[in-house]
């Protein structure tokens, strides 16, 4: 069949969002900021993606793609796509 894709084979960095402060003083540093949390919403963290900004919950992994895009992805749906390099 012409109509069927295979996915290209891409190797990503990734990081698991725990909730810890110190996991989120990573993950600003590491994304350069796309991670934030605001002010009025305490406790929440959130991440700047090409589809507007996301709610990173705990265990959600921010992906840096090839393109040096963050993509915030749950944890299941993460372990079916990836694999560890």
């Amino acid at each position: 069949m012409d109509n069927q894709f295979r996915l290209r084979p891409v190797t990503v960095e990734a990081h698991q969002y725990l909730g810890t402060e110190q996991n989120i003083q990573f993950m600003k540093e590491w994304s350069n900021s796309a991670v934030f949390e605001a002010s009025e919403h305490r406790g929440r963290v959130y991440a700047h993606t090409p589809d507007g900004v996301m709610v990173l919950n705990v265990q959600d992994w921010l992906i840096k793609g090839a393109n040096g895009h963050f993509s915030v992805m749950r944890p299941d749906a993460f372990a079916e796509i990836y694999e560890k390099v």
